[in-house]
């Protein structure tokens, strides 16, 4: 599991339920968890993210800005991602999950 973004609220949400995860700094992933500033951003830690993420690896992106959903939807699918689930969390935040196709 690899954490990366700069949306500081959003990250202290993500980091209550991270307890004990495993998160290496090198080698493969089987999850990728954003918490983008921005589209840029988020696109930015997707693209760093896509060599590690294994075939069935998973990425979610948690914001709390709704109108950033069908940009980054769109987005997300040109770097070959496909949005699979979203996620309601505390805080007004949500988290839009993605999976390598």
């Amino acid at each position: 599991m690899w954490l990366g973004g700069h949306d500081l609220p959003a990250r202290r949400v993500i980091e209550a339920h991270l307890a004990g995860a495993a998160r290496p700094s090198t080698g493969p992933l089987d999850l990728g968890l954003i918490a983008p500033s921005s589209l840029d951003e988020a696109l930015y830690f997707a693209n760093k993210l896509m060599p590690r993420l294994r075939p069935d690896g998973g990425l979610w992106v948690v914001t709390s800005a709704q109108d950033l959903a069908a940009d980054l939807e769109r987005a997300l699918l040109d770097l070959g991602f496909l949005r699979c689930s979203d996620v309601v969390l505390n805080g007004g935040f949500t988290a839009f999950g993605f999976r390598r196709v």
